[in-house]
């Protein structure tokens, strides 16, 4: 009588990879309609992603490409010529990555066309996409940097303060230019919104809040350009 042989680990492990490929053979041969429409759809979305990918890069560059002579015609004075190429890109690559930087062209580029409704409505767009949800103050994160301050939003938030200006509105613009002055005490611009809230005080007849910003640019910012303006403008109070 032969002797039964003892079935090793090894090859029980090899039996059950065999019967494992046996049960997927099946499957398969049962469900051949789900499963192709299986892999169908795994291939679909990787070739949409692919495309999506590449629909974005192509968006980006094209939004690019019609951002520079926008850019170029702001420098040179040409709102008027800025204005559609910005309002073009907004309007058919709003998600590009061009589209903060053309919404703050279209603020500032209806503010020198003098339309200060358009100018308000786009500085309050940039303001509201492209803020952290920090209301006292507004930091990005620069690499290489901490805490640094998004410069390009607080001069948003002054384009704001400028639209009440130019509506007369002097009290209020005084008030959001000792706001952000206030806000930013370190930044470089901290100065120029002190003579800017006092400027505004000053249309507005209020003559001690001028005072106080005007005094505020040469005690605290003697070493800046900003205090020759500070102190011809006490003269004048």
């Amino acid at each position: 009588m032969a002797r039964s042989r003892r079935i090793t680990r090894r090859e029980m492990k090899e039996d059950k990879f065999i019967l494992l490929l046996y049960s997927v053979s099946d499957y398969i041969s049962h469900h051949v309609k789900e499963v192709l429409i299986g892999v169908g759809v795994v291939a679909i979305a990787a070739v949409a992603g692919v495309l999506y990918g590449n629909a974005r890069q192509s968006a980006d560059e094209d939004a690019a490409r019609l951002l520079a002579p926008a850019q170029t015609a702001m420098q040179n004075n040409r709102a008027e010529d800025a204005l559609p190429i910005y309002e073009r890109i907004l309007n058919d690559y709003g998600g590009s990555s061009s589209a903060r930087e053309t919404t703050l062209g279209l603020a500032n580029a209806n503010f020198q066309m003098g339309d200060i409704p358009k100018a308000r409505q786009y500085f309050q767009m940039y303001i509201s996409d492209y803020s952290p949800g920090i209301t006292t103050s507004l930091w990005s994160t620069i690499p290489g940097t901490v805490n640094s301050i998004d410069v390009v939003l607080v001069s948003a938030e002054a384009g704001l303060a400028a639209c009440l200006e130019q509506e007369t509105r002097y009290s209020e613009a005084a008030i959001e230019y000792r706001r952000l002055a206030e806000a930013y005490p370190d930044l470089f611009l901290a100065p120029q919104f002190c003579l800017d809230a006092g400027r505004c005080f000053q249309a507005a007849d209020q003559t001690s809040e001028a005072k106080s910003m005007y005094d505020r640019v040469i005690s605290e910012y003697k070493d800046s350009r900003y205090t020759t303006g500070a102190r011809t403008a006490l003269t004048t109070l």
